[in-house]
């Protein structure tokens, strides 16, 4: 039911980010087809709530139907072989090279798509002698000398906000083909991360669901 994919999705959704995180859940879940009905429904209901000046704007309102008809997408973690070539095809993709450090992160953070899009400088504390030296050096390769602390820390390469519907549509998927790897979407990563924790670094189920 509807309620139990919000129940599983966790939080409130507020913004269009969270609108378009909940659809790459959804991917995970059921088909193309099914998700779409569901995408009408929780638009229908986001116009009728803000009809009823309950809330001030329809956060699916803006969230396009997915096209295709592919049935569900596995919520398989990417292995690391597959991780690699994903990498090395989004550093050569005519388009996609400017989020290859967006990428990055999602898989070895695993952060949320819309904790990346908003993450700002402000927020990025890391010290050489304690993180990962290669996330180190890929934010020191990202930071302008000019930053300002609430600057976006992913951007395209015109400096605007991660066009993420576009990212995960075209670029995303077009990358995972080049590379070979069966689709799933971005939010896939997160779950890389987290199999990664449980698997290579010991994380009992509660270490990992706090992540």
């Amino acid at each position: 039911t509807v309620r139990n994919h919000l129940s599983s999705f966790g939080r409130n959704i507020v913004t269009v980010e969270d609108a378009r995180e909940l659809v790459d859940m959804l991917l995970t879940r059921m088909s193309i087809v099914s998700a779409n009905q569901l995408i009408g429904v929780l638009r229908g209901f986001g116009r009728w709530i803000v009809e009823s000046e309950l809330a001030g704007e329809n956060p699916f309102q803006p969230i396009k139907a997915i096209k295709g008809g592919v049935p569900v997408y596995h919520r398989d973690a990417f292995t690391t072989d597959e991780v690699n070539c994903i990498l090395e095809a989004m550093r050569i993709h005519p388009v996609g090279w400017q989020f290859y450090d967006f990428t990055a992160i999602l898989i070895f953070l695993g952060l949320r798509p819309a904790e990346a899009e908003g993450l700002m400088w402000q927020y990025v504390e890391l010290d050489a002698r304690r993180d990962n030296e290669k996330l180190v050096s890929l934010f020191a390769g990202r930071r302008p000398q000019n930053a300002k602390p609430n600057d976006l820390v992913f951007t395209d390469k015109r400096g605007k906000p991660v066009p993420y519907d576009r990212f995960r549509d075209k670029i995303w998927s077009d990358v995972l083909e080049k590379a070979g790897v069966t689709y799933r979407p971005p939010y896939n990563a997160r779950h890389t991360f987290i199999s990664h924790g449980i698997e290579s670094l010991g994380w009992s189920l509660v270490q990992a669901a706090e992540v």
